[in-house]
Formats: C-alpha cells, sequence, structure tokens
C-alpha cells in the first residue's frame, strides 16, 4: 500500500524547450567574461600603464581565484544563492564600467590612483569569479545527466569566440575600447537575470532543493543525520559522520585522474596561448601582418575551441580513460615543444601556415578533451549525493584554474628561456 501511495506522488519533472541547459549555457559564458574581457584589453592597459603589466594583472586575478576555489571546495555547497550569483553578478557589472569611466579622467587621477584601483578590482574579480565558477559548476553537477555540465562548458567556449570576434572588430573600426566594457555589462545584466529563471523552472527547482534538503540536515559538526543511519558507494558502507575535510578527500581520490586530466589539458594551452601565440613572429615582416598575424591566431584558438566543445553534443563516443590519457597527457604536450620552435624560426622552418594548422587542431582538442573530462568526471559521481556532487564540481573547477594559472606561468618561462637558448646558438654561430 505505501509503494502504491509512493508510486502515485512521483512526479516526473522534465526541462521543457531545453530552458535550463541554455541558462547554464549562458552561466557558463559568465563564467569566464570578465577574465577575457581583462586580458583581451592588453592594448589599452599596455597603453595607460607599462609594457609588462598584463603579467601583473593575470597574476593577481589567478592567485586570488585560486584561493577562493580552494574555498569554494569546502563551503560551496552551503552558500545562498544570492552569494553564488547577485553579488559576484553586480559586482562584475559595477566594475567593468569603473574602468571607462576612469579613462575619461586619466588626465586629472594620477596614475598610480587607476592602477592601485585596477589591482583592487582584480583581486576581488578573482574572489567573485571563484565563486560564480565554483557555484555554477556545483550546481550543474546536482543534475542526473551531463549535459547542464557541457552546457557550462559549450558557454566557457563561446564567451572566448564572441569576445576573440569583438576584439578583432573592435581593432579594425575604432581604438576605444570603452564599447567593450559596455557590451560585457550588458551581457552580465542578461546572464544575472537568466540565472533568477532557474528558481522559477520547476526542473531545476527539484535538484536544488533536494540539494539544500541535504545540507540543512547537517549541523555544524559535521554530522549527517543519526550515527546509525549509513549509506553505500560503491559496495563500501560509511557512516552519515563525514566532515568537510574527509569528504574533500573522499572525491578528490575518486576524481584523482581528471582532475589531473583537466590540469594537463589547461595546461598546454595556456603555455601556448594567448602568451607564446602573440610574440610568433610572421613570415610576412613589414606588412599588415605585423599586426595582424597574432589577431588570427587567438581567433583561430577561440573559434575551434569553441567547435571542440560542440562535438560532444552532436556525436557520442565513449573513450576509455587510456585514450584520454595518451592524447592529453602525452599527444598535446607537444604543442608546448612545437610552438616555441616558433618563436625564433631560425629553429624551425618558417611558415605561417604551421602555426596556424597547430592552432587550429589545439583549439579542437582543447575543447572536446575539457567537455569529456567534465562529462566522465560528473558520470563518476552520479551515485553521490548532491552535497558531494557540488564539492566534485567545485573541485574539477579548481584544477582546471590551477592548469590555467601554471600554464600562464609557464608561458613566461618559456618565453625567455627561448630567448636565452637563442641569443647562446648565436653567440656560438
Amino acid at each position: 500500500m505505501l509503494e502504491e501511495e509512493t508510486n502515485t506522488h512521483e512526479i516526473v519533472v522534465k526541462d521543457k524547450f531545453n530552458l535550463v541547459k541554455l541558462i547554464f549555457c549562458f552561466q557558463g559564458c559568465a563564467c569566464l567574461l570578465h577574465l577575457n574581457i581583462f586580458m583581451n584589453s592588453s592594448d589599452y592597459f599596455m597603453k595607460v600603464y607599462f609594457q609588462s603589466v598584463m603579467t601583473i594583472f593575470s597574476a593577481i586575478f589567478l592567485t586570488s581565484n585560486l584561493i577562493g576555489l580552494v574555498i569554494m571546495i569546502f563551503i560551496g555547497h552551503k552558500l545562498h544563492f544570492v552569494v553564488i550569483f547577485v553579488i559576484p553578478y553586480v559586482y562584475f557589472i559595477v566594475s567593468l564600467l569603473v574602468l571607462p569611466i576612469m579613462s575619461y579622467f586619466n588626465d586629472r587621477i594620477p596614475k598610480v590612483v587607476t592602477f592601485i584601483v585596477t589591482v583592487v578590482i582584480l583581486v576581488l574579480s578573482g574572489f567573485s569569479t571563484s565563486i560564480l565558477e565554483g557555484g555554477v559548476f556545483g550546481k550543474a553537477y546536482l543534475f542526473p545527466n551531463e549535459h547542464n555540465a557541457q552546457m557550462v562548458m559549450f558557454g566557457i567556449g563561446l564567451v572566448g569566440f564572441i569576445i576573440a570576434l569583438t576584439k578583432s572588430f573592435v581593432k579594425f573600426w575604432t581604438e576605444n575600447l570603452n564599447y567593450y566594457f559596455y557590451a560585457g555589462s550588458a551581457f552580465l545584466i542578461v546572464c544575472l537575470i537568466s540565472s533568477f529563471l532557474t528558481l522559477c523552472l520547476p526542473y531545476s527547482r527539484k535538484y536544488f532543493y533536494n540539494s539544500v534538503t541535504q545540507c540543512e540536515i547537517s549541523d555544524d559538526s559535521g554530522y549527517y543525520g543519526d550515527d546509525d543511519i549509513s549509506f553505500t558507494i560503491q559496495n563500501v558502507s560509511f557512516k552519515k559522520s563525514i566532515n568537510s575535510w574527509e569528504r574533500a578527500w573522499y572525491i578528490f581520490k575518486r576524481l584523482k585522474h581528471y582532475c589531473f586530466y583537466i590540469f594537463i589539458t589547461f595546461f598546454v594551452t595556456m603555455s601556448i596561448y594567448p602568451g607564446i601565440s602573440s610574440v610568433l613572429p610572421t613570415s610576412f615582416p613589414g606588412t599588415f601582418m605585423d599586426d595582424w598575424y597574432p589577431e588570427i591566431l587567438i581567433l583561430l584558438m577561440c573559434t575551434f575551441d569553441f567547435v571542440g566543445r560542440t562535438i560532444p553534443g552532436l556525436i557520442k563516443i565513449n573513450h576509455k580513460d587510456c585514450f584520454i590519457r595518451y592524447i592529453v597527457v602525452w599527444g598535446r604536450i607537444h604543442f608546448v615543444i612545437l610552438f616555441s620552435l616558433y618563436i625564433h624560426p631560425i629553429f624551425f622552418l618558417h611558415c605561417d601556415v604551421v602555426p596556424i594548422l597547430m592552432m587550429i587542431v589545439m583549439g579542437i582538442t582543447n575543447g572536446y578533451f575539457s567537455c569529456i573530462i567534465v562529462n566522465k568526471a560528473k558520470k563518476l559521481l552520479s551515485d553521490e549525493d548532491s552535497v558531494n556532487k557540488e564539492i566534485g564540481g567545485n573541485m574539477i573547477t579548481f584544477f582546471m584554474l590551477v592548469g590555467i594559472s601554471v600554464g600562464s606561468i609557464s608561458s613566461i618561462g618559456i618565453f625567455y628561456s627561448t630567448n636565452v637558448i637563442f641569443q647562446f646558438i648565436k653567440k656560438k654561430g
């Protein structure tokens, strides 16, 4: 009788018109929109301050972002919707409007003051991005299928393509980058409004409510319900008395291979793009290619990264871990060596076509394998409770950002070490 009553009251909720997927695509776009706008405004910042200012800005942003993501792993599942979405979005919108306003008063405000304000904006941006990123991936991991997590990755690729295309358009038509910031603020307002829709749609409310319910039954000591209640994961019985550190360590042990894969994927990509790719010399010096060759490489990377992220949604291929390991770890690492040889063409046959082809392949593989890794990590946690799923989403995001950070720093080392080797060979030659 009880079983019949349970089945009677069971309601199947579906994502009508794929609205939740579309919203998570918008949230994926918003995750790195702020960072993309800053990093693609290097011409503006180098003109206002000094040549190596972007290296300092990148280090400041990524450091605060990583610290924030570590915090999100442990407390992200306990944060309120307002903290995860509303506060970061409001901050992003305001900060993107502050920079153009400051540019109108460059003659009146000392550069030291504007530099300090920009640094403070970047520090807070790093923390805000970590909250939004961790929250978006954590919420996407709550759903039973991997489609929403895939749409987040798709959105990240889409925004990179849009920003690169917009940057090329602005550079072609006007030197005023203020329109760039205004457009970004307008888009973030759309993303903020779409995030509120997740609270109204029955499909997303169902899984968000389950997550809140499981978080609320825990107390401050980390006990989850009665000590006598146990649950089974992979045929192993555990007591529901796991604190945050034990949860995080347990999830890391389950996801350690995928954490490593996502780290290597973005480490290789960021070791080359945009640092190394922006300094590659063209084989047509003295022409318009001097200015446009780096822009072409960046646009190709963003375009084919976006193409790579669309492939998992169109073609279902069940990859074994060994295939991912060999391609991601051993295959893509060769890009670092090959692009390094093209910093000084004396090392290799100088031709613009080869770096262009390599950039296309690197973009496709980055987009494709990053989506595959996120999806497979999501499936591995399908038997977990919602709290562990959110922690898993935050953890994958953390290692992705570690790969981006280490790769960005490594690109500086690769550039200078290549210059030293080149000068040594030149002296010997």
